[in-house]
Formats: C-alpha cells, structure tokens, sequence
C-alpha cells in the first residue's frame, strides 16, 4: 500500500497547518514564557555566578542523600567508590566510615576526606576546588568536573555537620505519617496530603479540577489507551449524582482494554518482540505469553503472584499450562541463528540478560554493571553479580540456534509448549478417544491370530510381495541383482582393496571400508525424478559416516538423489543444485554403530520435504528438515553407487538386501517387507521343528497379512497420525524450564565467557536482606525473595513506575533506576507511603491505580500560568494536573477508534498493519526478507498486536521512541521530530483514519460544516473547540472545498487511500475536504499530548 501525500495535491496547505498547529500549541500558552532565574541544580553558567549568586540559590538544609550523594557519585565513585579493582589511593568516598576516615599513605598522612564543621580541614573539598591542575579531583583527563554551585553544596554540608545518610531506595520501608494539612476542601485522599504539604514551602496552590470532558478523556487514555466514545463523555458531564467520576474508574478499570494498555510497557520491559533478532533475525512465536499477560492484568493477578508466574512458573508445585505460558516473561531475549558462532558465548550472553532484565524490571538497579568488574556505583560485587546469574544459569536454552533444522525458517527455540484453545482441545480430546477404540479393536483381532494363520497354511502360506519392486540386490556374497522382470543388473567392485563380505543374521552383506571401497551399476537403475514417485529398503550397519548408496552426479553439481550418514544421522537428499535447489531431511534419531537396522525410505513425488517419510526397523522417524527449496529435475549423469558417490563420501559400514520400488511403500508394505524374508526362512524349516517363537513369528505375519487387520491398524495409523498433524499445529509458545542437573556457576574474567574464575552458588546480592530460610536456591526462591516484604526496592521501584504512568513522570524521575545514579525522589515520603500502602493492599494494582486517579492531584487542570512556568517549570510539585506526550501506541490506536475502524479483538497472534513493502528488505537471511501487509481486520487491530521484527521494528510507531526490543526498556525517551508530523499527516494508516472521521463528520455530525468540525473535535478531544479554533478549522475546510473542486481528481485520489472504501453517498470533492480536515485534528499538540 503506497503513502499517500496530501500536500503534493495542495501544498499551500502545509501554512494553513502550520499556523493552525501553532496557535493551537503556543497560543496564550506559558510555553512560550522562559524565566531567566536559575532554579536550584541548573548548572548553566554556573561558573560565571558571583558566590552571593551561588549562595543563594542553595537549600537552607543540605542532606547527604539528596544532594551530596549524587555528586561523588557522578564525579568520584570512579576511582573511590565500591569497585575495589579500580580504586585509586586506596581510599573509597561511597562508605559512611571512609568518608571520615584518615586516609592511607604517606602522602595524606594526618587527612580526612571530611571533617564535619570544618571545609579548610576536609581534604576531597580542597581537592575539589583547587586551581592547582596537579591536585585538582577529578583530574582534568577525566572530562568531569564539580562546578561551583556543587563545591558549593558541598561546603554548606560540611559546615552544617557533614551528616552521612544512607540511599534512600535501600533503607527498610517504614511507613510515613499522613501529613496533617488542617481543613482542606481540595483534598479527597491522603496522596493529597502528602502533595499539598509539599506544596505549601513553596508558595504554591493546586490548581483547579479539570473540566468533565477533558478529566475523562485523561482517565480514559491511562487505564485503556483509548479515547472515550461521544456517549462515554456525554454519560458523565450528565451524571450529577454523588460518584460520577468513580463509576467511570470503575467501568475502566473493569474494561478488557485496561489489561490491554497495561501491557503495553510490560512488553517494553520484557523485550518482548516477533523476531529473534541478531543479522538474520527470523520470527519466533510469544504472542501466547503475551495474551497471558494481557489476561492477567485484566484479572488482576496480585502482582506478586504475577512476578513468582514470570519468573518461576515452571517451578511451582504441579504447575498448570499457563504458569507455564507465565514464564515466558525471560524466553523473551534474542538468540542468534547464525552459523560459525560459539554455543557457549551466546548461552552465557543470554543469562547475562535475564539477570539485567530481572534487575531493571524487578529492583530498578544496572546489577550488569557488575558483569565485568566491581560495580562502581552500587554495593554489588563481582561476586554478586554471578551469584545472581547463577539463579539463570541452568536454563535448558542452548542460546543460539544455528545448529537447529530450520533455524531461518522461524521455527521455535526449545524449551517449548504447545498450547489448544478450546474448540483444538475439544478435537484432541476427541481423537484420543476414537485412537483409544481402534486400539481396543486392533488388540480384539490379535486374540485372533491363531485363526488367521490356520487360514493363511491351509491357502497355500503365500508370501507378501511388494507391488512396484523393480530391483533387488541381495549383496549376499555377489554383486550382480535382479530386476522385476528378471534380468540380471549388473554391477562392479570399484575402490582399492580386497571385495569383502561379511556374515550377517540374514546371510552376508558388503562391507564398504570408508577408503573407496563400492559398487556401481550402469544404466537406469535408481533413476528417478523430481515427481517420481520411488523407495528404496536395504539393511545397514553402521561403522562412519558417508554415502550409503544412490544416484548422485559428481560435485560440484551434485544432482541425484541419496541416502547419506552424518554425525551418525540419516539424511535423504534430492537434488537439482545444491544447495539453492534441494530436498534435505535428516532423521532427529542417531543410529548406534555396529547394529544391524532395517532402513525403507518413501518419496511420493510431491517436490517437497513432507514427502518423504524414513522408518528404522518399521519405525517412522521424525525428521528436520534442512532444505525444502526443489523445484527442477534431479535427474543426472551418473551411476548408482553403493557404499560411495562419484568420487568422495566414503562410507563406512555393512549394506545388504537393497530393494527399489516405483512408488511409495505403505508402512503396512515396509512392516511386511521386512518380516517377509524372515518368514521365508521359517518355512524351510520343518514344520515339527519350528520353535514356539518362530510360531508366533508366523502367526503375526499371518495377522499382518489380513486384509481385516490391514484395515483396522490403517485406521489407526491414520488416526495417530491425525493427532500428531493438530499437535503440531497447535500455537505453540517458548517456556522456561530447569535443566536435570544444574549446571556450576563461575565467575567469568572481565566478563568473558570462556574465562571462568571463583565457583559460586544461586545468592542474592549482600548489600540487602537475604532469602529467607526455607526459600529454593532457584528461580523460584529468587522471585519470592523479589516479592519479599523486607525488600526495600520492589514495591518503591513498582509504585514509581504506576505515578509515572499517571503523571507523565515518576516521584524518582528515573523510573528506571533507582540505584546511587538515579534522581532523588521529588517526594520521598510520599513514595514510601505509596510503597507502603501497596504492600498492605497486597498487591493489587487495580486498586492501587483506583487510589491514585481518584486523587485531587490527578485530577488537577493541566493550564499552566506564566508564574506557574517560572516557579515549577516540569511540574515537579505536582500543582497542576500532567500534561504529557502520549505514547507511539496510543497515538495511533487514538485515531483507529475516533475513526471507527479499530478492530477491538482481544488477544491472538501479531499482525502487520501498513508499512512500506520493502521494510525488510535489506535483511536477506531468515523468513522475513518480504513484507507481507495483512490487509483485511488485521489492519486496524491496536497497536500492541503489530509484529515487531528487531532488526527493523515498525518505523511509524518508532518514530514516536517505540523501542526496537532488544533488550529491557524501562523508561521510554520522549522527543519531537519533524519525522513525526511526516508519520501523522502522510502515512496511509493515519490518511485513512482521516477520512474515516471525515465520513462520520459527514454522517452523524449535523447539516453544516460547522456542526461537523465540532462533532470531529469532540470525538477526538471529548470537548468542543474554541471558538477561535473552530474558527480555523472552518477556513481551512472552505479553502479545501475550493481547492478539490477544481482538481476532483485529487480528491478521488486521496479519499481512496487505504484498504476500506468511502461511503459512496458523499461527494467525493465534500469528503476530501472535510478528510483534511480531519487531518488537521488528528495532527493537534492537543491531540497528541494528554492533559
């Protein structure tokens, strides 16, 4: 589907947006106010401030955590922090007792990093201030430097005591006081407490509540990513009775698109995509992992039980499927499909993510910066790191793939699960029973054997021959066979050496040295085609590996057809060219050497690799399939050799009894094949002589041949092979799983996999509370211990991450992480309440979010006035409402349901919306070198189902800082592009949602053109326009109007973009015009912020 470009048919439309954008963005707008004072931590110019300026702009208070903390963080943890490796003097700045500790060596001999009360006594403040190059810290070669407001800071600390405190996310959570604000009507729950409390030593006020329409537009977008319907809206500004606005929470939270929206970042966390990624990047299937978080979140799973499902599922007692499912959460990661890789390198690389993405997610901590080394912020040693890898690394997940049939053709990575929905269970439960029957009647005709033999002797004890036998070569001492019409097929011995038979149970068979030694036939024998329909049986003993026989030309050209041993494996290949141009199967079973087996392979012509069939010993095998890419003929110039090709693949071993047919042998053909000469052989014998076993050999054989038995083990073989069909059809999904025997854990040398060091056991990191006793050093124990009460980071870093989801921004900006590098919290109090109060509501997020929307501080008007601007530009003390880009998803789910074409559908495997078609074409390995567009429902599902594919994730929700998924991503960036405004005004997904609302506009928003703008404006911002943006809408339509009237071409044109059709009752000129309209809105910074 082509891109459509409104503006190549009316580029003076690009001034009216322009403008029109503008005004809506900046018009009254504090945006556009910038204050000159410098706020307390801004560091521009601060080198040119005169110390009253510097003096001034400091905190009365100055704390260790909040403020000094940071900045031997930044400028000193380096060379003095917990890295004991990289640590420089000898002395380390990131402990309560070296920081007033004498420091080591001659040369400071008598110092202290800090002495409380006295700077000119405190040797790191000297050292930071110095204007002596030489002693100056950090050094100038190190590009870091402490600016004056921060030597500054540092000074005031000293002076007023030099108090050490601990981080703040590591200290035990204990519950703060409810701040007591006296009467407030704004307040409506104790989050406002805290919020009001914070805001009154600032000199400032909450704002107003926002207007009905926008605050359910606001709610409406954090709990489902959606817009709310015309009706929605007009339900609530309706509603005057006490509890309006709860029971518009309540509807949302109980919505099937509120676990929808909730995953959408869960994802994110998760890696979660469509492909492995790396350069050859094939797909994978994981969509059953994600219907299952979608489905918890809906239900409301305790998120502690949603952590210990992720992380351990597979190791609860009697797990059920979908704690199974659960543990996809860390089969999320990439692996590599390539070849000529190091196995070991790439499983070591994969554990080493789950422990980063089990940190980040879970703990809010960079614990892979102790990969290497010393983590040189954190208290997480070397040896912690690998303890905490240790939990993941006897995983049964080789880590890469290259040496998995298929790898490139986006089959699975084990361990996997498939999974039935309910109709598929129903059918399996129902050819389980019917398989069951038809053994019960196949065991009834066996009591019957003895009936049947006495049958089969007294017509004549006639042996089995196969239909379509056209040579046979016994290899019983000679060389020469026989063909079906009786001729002699003659061959000769080729190779050096001595010929050499050997005994075999059945006679002899020719022994193939693996240097040469083999036999070759002229003429036509084995000379079969691409349709050829053909089989070929022999008894084989195995000593190597090599060509067994078959007609194969000489390389490079290889055309032909053979049986071939590799790694102990039977492989079947035909082939026009190899390898572009092959059929290669290669049998999952290894055959043990020096064991005689009886090997019948089938083709049925069909060209493809499911038409060959291998059985050992009357035993189907399953098969991988290597090449399945034959599309000409195989027929070429050369003999058909047993025990060699043309000139190389010598095999080594024992062949007898070879047999070609011209069709493809039944298993009942090759079961009675194979038994036929063994009867024989029992029939020779006297009939008063035969054993008890050689009996009951006949009367199988009698069985085997009767056309009742024939039928009814048919129909079961038929039906196994009905079940095996819907098994591996089945969605299937990839799973955690143990290996029998955990594998020993090292620590591995500056990271590197093949230098192990200290052995160490599954532990968490020392630096806080251990496992509890009776806690599994396993996966298991490690979730439990995440989700323990005493652990200080989880139930901070979860809450942090829900404010941020509501606001924009977290209480700790860096919502993704919370360790000695990330920002102090804005309110610390408030985020252990709310730390708190999760605890004790048990986990349940529903609830939790309930609290938080029902807030006065959500629900707060987002205006900002230019003293609001200058006071508290980013909002950080939360006195109005949040105001924030919405996220790549929601924006075009946003348009998909204000259009009507979002297909609501819940759940079910990734799709692929429009996208350029040549979007993967620079990948050429793999199995997605082409995009293929899913035109039809598929196109207009919500954004969380769209296939992700690594190496090129979908450049139209990129463009809006959707991650590639890679690796974890915790905290989004947010910019604004010019990429952004081409995405939104000329892709055709947001072209045609354009004239989808435009249709509406038309349809159901009234007669005049004014009616309908302000129908479309309120579907999409759940409130009417201004008058003065209503005003431009109208100006911009009539110009349009005119414009497509004297080019109703490009109307056609653009109304046609898209796969859905426009209502042929509108006039084409009219529809265009009110579809740029439309466009316009759906391009408005009003459209694409939540406020």
């Amino acid at each position: 589907m082509r891109r459509c470009n409104i503006w190549y048919a009316m580029p003076w439309l690009i001034v009216f947006v322009a403008v029109g954008c503008f005004l809506w963005r900046y018009s009254g707008s504090p945006w556009l106010i910038r204050s000159l004072r410098v706020a307390p931590g801004q560091r521009l110019h601060a080198a040119d401030m005169s110390s009253t300026q510097i003096s001034s702009l400091l905190p009365a208070r100055v704390t260790f955590d909040r403020y000094i903390r940071p900045i031997l963080a930044e400028n000193c943890y380096t060379c003095h922090g917990p890295d004991e490796h990289y640590r420089k003097s000898g002395f380390r700045l990131d402990t309560e007792a070296s920081l007033y500790a004498q420091l080591p060596g001659k040369l400071h001999k008598g110092w202290c990093a800090f002495v409380p009360g006295h700077p000119e006594k405190s040797l790191a403040y000297l050292r930071m201030t110095s204007k002596d190059p030489s002693l100056k810290m950090p050094p100038p070669g190190s590009h870091l430097t402490v600016d004056p407001v921060d030597a500054a800071l540092v000074k005031r600390w000293i002076q007023q005591g030099a108090v050490w405190q601990p981080h703040w996310s590591y200290v035990p959570l204990v519950v703060p006081k409810v701040p007591d604000v006296g009467t407030s009507k704004w307040v409506r729950n104790d989050i406002d407490h805290f919020v009001l409390a914070k805001l009154r030593p600032h000199g400032l006020k909450p704002s107003r509540q926002a207007s009905r329409g926008t605050l359910i537009r606001r709610v409406t977008m954090d709990l489902t990513g959606l817009p709310p319907t015309l009706q929605q809206v007009k339900n609530f500004e309706n509603d005057h009775k006490p509890g309006a606005y709860e029971r518009v929470v309540d509807r949302l939270l109980a919505s099937p698109a509120y676990g929808e929206q909730m995953a959408v970042s869960w994802l994110d966390d998760a890696r979660y995509a469509d492909s492995y990624g790396f350069l050859n990047d094939p797909s994978h299937t994981m969509w059953l992992w994600r219907n299952w978080v979608i489905n918890a979140f809906n239900k409301n799973m305790p998120f502690d039980q949603f952590t210990i499902k992720q992380l351990a599922g597979d190791l609860l007692p009697h797990p059920t499927i979908n704690d199974l499912i659960a543990t996809g959460f860390n089969r999320n990661n990439m692996i590599n499909t390539e070849g000529g890789i190091i196995h070991e390198e790439f499983r070591v690389q994969g554990a080493i993510d789950r422990v980063d993405t089990t940190g980040e997610t879970w703990l809010g901590l960079t614990i892979a910066c102790g990969q290497c080394h010393h983590h040189k912020y954190e208290n997480i040693s070397h040896r912690d790191f690998y303890s905490f890898y240790a939990f993941f690394n006897s995983v049964a997940e080789k880590g890469v793939m290259a040496d998995m049939p298929g790898a490139d053709s986006g089959i699975d990575c084990p361990p996997i699960l498939r999974v039935p929905d309910a109709r598929q269970k129903q059918q399996l439960d129902a050819m389980k029973a019917k398989i069951v029957g038809l053994q019960k009647n196949v065991a009834e005709i066996r009591k019957q054997s003895s009936a049947f033999y006495d049958g089969w002797r007294k017509a004549g004890a006639k042996l089995f021959t196969p239909v379509g036998l056209v040579a046979n070569l016994p290899l019983d001492g000679t060389i020469p066979g026989a063909s079906a019409k009786g001729s002699v097929i003659s061959g000769k011995y080729i190779g050096g050496g001595k010929l050499v038979f050997e005994p075999a149970p059945f006679g002899k068979a020719f022994v193939a040295n693996g240097k040469g030694a083999g036999l070759a036939y002229s003429g036509d024998l084995g000379k079969f085609g691409l349709h050829s329909k053909f089989s070929v049986s022999f008894w084989v003993k195995r000593q190597g590996n090599g060509a067994i026989l078959g007609r194969m030309q000489a390389a490079p050209i290889l055309r032909g057809w053979d049986c071939y041993f590799a790694q102990g494996r039977l492989m079947f290949h035909l082939i026009h060219v190899w390898p572009s141009n092959a059929i290669s199967v290669r049998t999952k079973a290894r055959l043990v050497k020096n064991k005689w087996t009886h090997v019948s392979i089938t083709y049925n012509g069909s060209g493809k690799a499911r038409g060959v069939r291998i059985f050992f010993n009357q035993r189907r095998q399953p098969l991988d399939v290597l090449n399945n890419n034959l599309t000409k003929s195989t027929v070429g110039e050369a003999k058909f050799f047993i025990g060699r090709r043309v000139d190389e693949a010598f095999f080594s071993g024992s062949v007898a009894h070879v047999e070609l047919f011209d069709r493809a042998l039944s298993l009942t053909d090759v079961r009675l094949a194979l038994q036929t000469s063994g009867v024989k052989r029992i029939l020779e014998i006297p009939a008063a002589r035969r054993t008890l076993p050689q009996q009951e050999q006949l009367a199988r054989y009698a069985l085997e041949l009767s056309p009742q038995f024939q039928k009814e083990r048919g129909d079961l073989t038929r039906a196994n092979t009905a079940l095996v069909a819907l098994r591996n059809s089945l969605p299937v999904t990839q799973i955690m799983q143990e290996l029998p025997t955990p594998r020993p854990t090292y620590t591995l040398q500056r990271g590197q996999y093949n230098m192990p060091g200290r052995r160490v056991y599954p532990a968490t990191p020392h630096a806080f509370p251990p496992m509890q006793l009776g806690e599994p050093p396993n996966r298991l124990g490690l979730a439990q211990w995440i989700m323990q009460s005493n652990n200080p980071l989880t139930s901070r870093v979860l809450v942090n991450r829900l404010w941020a989801k509501f606001f924009g921004r977290g209480l700790c900006s860096t919502t993704d992480n919370v360790g000695v590098l990330g920002s102090y919290p804005s309110h610390v109090k408030l985020l252990d309440w709310l730390a708190a109060k999760m605890l004790a509501m048990h986990w349940n997020l529903k609830a939790f979010q309930k609290m938080i929307v029902m807030s006065a501080t959500y629900r707060q008007c987002s205006a900002a006035t230019p003293s609001l601007m200058a006071a508290d530009p980013k909002d950080r003390w939360l006195e109005r409402g949040p105001r924030f880009r919405l996220t790549a998803e929601e924006i075009r789910d946003q348009a998909l349901a204000a259009s009507g074409l979002l297909n609501r559908a819940i759940g079910g495997p990734s799709v692929k919306p429009y996208e350029p078609l040549d979007l993967w074409a620079g990948n050429v390995y793999g199995n997605l070198a082409q995009y293929k567009i899913d035109y039809g429902p598929g196109l207009y599902r919500r954004s969380l189902y769209t296939f992700i594919k690594r190496s090129a994730p979908p450049p139209d929700m990129t463009a809006f800082d959707m991650p590639d998924r890679q690796t974890c991503t915790i905290q989004r960036s947010v910019t604004d592009t010019p990429l952004q405004a081409l995405v939104t005004l000329n892709d055709v997904q947001y072209v045609e949602a354009a004239r989808m609302l435009a249709q509406k506009m038309v349809l159901d928003g009234g007669k005049t053109p004014s009616d309908r703008i302000v129908y479309g404006f309120r579907r999409l911002l759940s409130h009417a326009p201004r008058a003065s943006q209503a005003g431009i809408l109208l100006q911009g339509f009539s110009q349009a109007l005119a414009h497509y009237k004297k080019h109703p071409h490009a109307a056609e044109r653009l109304i046609h973009m898209g796969y859905s059709k426009p209502d042929a009752a509108i006039n084409p000129v009219e529809l265009a015009a009110y579809t740029v309209t439309a466009s316009v809105m759906l391009n408005m910074d009003e459209t694409l912020n939540l406020q």
